[in-house]
């Protein structure tokens, strides 16, 4: 899939996720001179509504200069998707995936409390907070070495403050992210890399979330301090062997998410390749740079490769197809099944009727169209009431 903007081509190769304000993936960058070529994560907003927003977090997250925060490499707009931004890729996988029945050791706790905490003093060396330290948003690389990512926190309107699991106090009564509120992030997370994150697993609801980080903040740890004031980092040393330890937990990682790669991503070298993509949760070790926020793909063909088949009767049937171009963006559902966002093109359709359901910065609705034997249904702005 090729969507080309004023400043760049980009070859998507695969999804990697969506969060809550946006969908994130992989791509081959080139600039529009073909001088260079990289590969980068690209977070696309869901709504043009918030665009205002994220030009202010871009302002602010560019001065960001720290090995532990993962790098934006420059805002793009592009035709048909909306803004993005653009990111660097990284290999690697997620606390989350690493540590989930799968206990750290003391440790290797620490190391990565170490490295967070070097993230963290980055970030308020630039007057910024992470606003959402949890196990999805810090990524491990394949050389064991730690970067926040979401470090932006969510948008005024996005009706949560932080991941309720690690959420501290003062966040729950209505207080706003701060650096404090992130050191008693980190004491949650520590806790939970150790047993596994069994502890944040038996939650059920906010206030069992509430009841732990009240039980935490009684803890003699200076992370979870019950007087925000007083939370200080600890004072932990490096360790070049707990990092090359994490290293060999991301490339356990990373082996088995290429195992379990056929069942688990879709990959679109093909615009005209039709696929239903629910999400579905997390994908384990993936590859990605910024957001946090993020969820396995499961690969389900919707329809057959090619435009001719044979019915029951032995009779050749010619398939036929629908192309969506749209000026906006437009999330796709086709007889129900998400097929991902406009343009797009769909092959492999039967004939007869179908439903297409659709949600865009624009609003939403349903279009219902009838396809005859061989059929190309073309779809343009006014087909949606513009």
């Amino acid at each position: 899939m090729l969507w080309k903007s004023e400043a760049a081509t980009y070859r998507v190769t695969r999804w990697l996720g969506e969060g809550l304000t946006s969908v994130v993936c992989l791509a081959e960058r080139e600039d529009s001179r073909g001088y260079t070529s990289q590969t980068v994560a690209l977070k696309i907003l869901k709504s043009e509504t918030r665009i205002q927003w994220l030009r202010r977090e871009f302002e602010v997250l560019r001065l960001v200069d720290s090995a532990h925060c993962v790098r934006l490499l420059g805002w793009d707009n592009i035709p048909g998707q909306g803004p993005a931004l653009v990111m660097d890729a990284i290999t690697g996988a997620t606390l989350e995936d690493l540590g989930r029945n799968n206990p750290f050791t003391v440790g290797e706790a620490d190391e990565v409390a170490a490295q967070i905490q070097a993230g963290l003093a980055d970030l308020r060396a630039v007057d910024r907070c992470h606003g959402d330290l949890s196990p999805r948003n810090v990524l491990v690389d394949e050389g064991g070495r730690l970067r926040l990512i979401d470090f932006g926190g969510p948008p005024p309107d996005a009706g949560t403050a932080a991941t309720p699991a690690y959420a501290a106090p003062e966040i729950w009564t209505g207080g706003a992210p701060s650096g404090s509120a992130d050191f008693f992030s980190l004491g949650l997370l520590h806790r939970d890399l150790i047993d596994g994150f069994r502890g944040a697993s038996l939650l059920k609801n906010g206030e069992q979330a509430q009841d732990r980080a009240r039980r935490a903040a009684a803890a003699a740890c200076p992370w979870l301090n019950p007087d925000p004031a007083f939370r200080r980092a600890r004072d932990l040393t490096r360790s070049t062997s707990e990092q090359s330890n994490l290293a060999a937990r991301v490339a356990v990682a990373l082996i088995e998410r290429q195992a379990s790669a056929p069942l688990k991503t879709r990959t679109l070298f093909e615009p005209a390749v039709p696929w239903a993509v629910p999400f579905a949760g997390r994908v384990a070790g993936w590859t990605l740079a910024a957001s946090i926020a993020a969820f396995s793909v499961v690969l389900k063909p919707t329809c057959v490769a090619s435009d001719l088949v044979r019915s029951r009767r032995g009779h050749a049937v010619n398939l036929g197809s629908l192309d969506v171009r749209t000026s906006m963006w437009k999330r796709l559902w086709l007889n129900g099944s998400c097929i991902g966002f406009a343009p797009a093109r769909i092959p492999g359709l039967s004939a007869g009727p179908h439903r297409l359901a659709w949600e865009g910065p624009d609003g939403a609705g349903e279009l219902r169209f009838v396809l005859a034997d061989g059929q190309a249904r073309r779809l343009r702005d006014f087909d949606f009431g513009r």
